[in-house]
Order: structure tokens, then sequence, then C-alpha cells
């Protein structure tokens, strides 16, 4: 699990979501990523700081969404992804649910790799 302080606050993950005017898209260091199975909303920030939702349309079960989210937060350290300033808010798509520990460890290198490009 990640530290509270590395956590994204609700405050924070609306922020990301904020439409942005023309003016500020030019100025803006936010970035939309996706996989088959992830979808990423980051911008840059002075520390790591990290969010993940994962719908009922992928798990029903509460206990099996919230381990997809603690290996999903343990795969992000495992990556890389907190040596990054970015703040960020990862989604969950349905089919995660029959990838092997490898294959999402496999896409969220494949992000960390664009993420480091744009920097």
């Amino acid at each position: 699990m990640i530290p509270k302080s590395h956590r994204l606050t609700r405050k924070e993950v609306d922020s990301l979501f904020v439409p942005q005017s023309p003016s500020q898209r030019s100025a803006s260091t936010r970035q939309i990523l996706h996989t088959t199975s992830f979808f990423i909303v980051a911008e840059q920030s002075k520390i790591f700081k990290a969010g993940i939702a994962v719908p009922k349309k992928v798990f029903k079960r509460a206990v099996d969404r919230n381990a997809l989210r603690r290996s999903v937060f343990d795969a992000l350290r495992e990556v890389g992804f907190l040596s990054l300033p970015y703040a960020m808010f990862v989604s969950v798509k349905k089919g995660v649910s029959t990838l092997t520990r490898r294959d999402v460890l496999n896409e969220l290198t494949e992000l960390y790799t664009k993420l480091n490009r744009s920097e």
C-alpha cells in the first residue's frame, strides 16, 4: 500500500478532471493515457500522488476490488512510478479481471515509459 501522503485526496482527483480552457491546454502538463486495462490521467506535481478506482463493473465484491486496488498500488511502486513527480488517477477497465500480475506489470511499465518520454 502506498503511504497516505502519496494518495490523492478527493479534491485533487476532482481537479484532474476539471475542463480546461484552450489557453490553459497549451500550457498544461496534463496527460491522458490508455491501455487495454487502464485509463490514466496524470498531471505534473511536486511529489508523486496516486488514486485508483476499481468500478463495480470489474468486480462486484468489495473484497475483490480492494485486493485489485492494493495490487495495482504495489505494481506502481514496483515499476518505479514513485520516482515521477506526477499526480495521477488510475481507473481500471473491465478486462483487467482476466490478467495475471505479470500482464498488469507489463501494461504499467508501458505507461511508465510513455510518461518518462513526455517529461
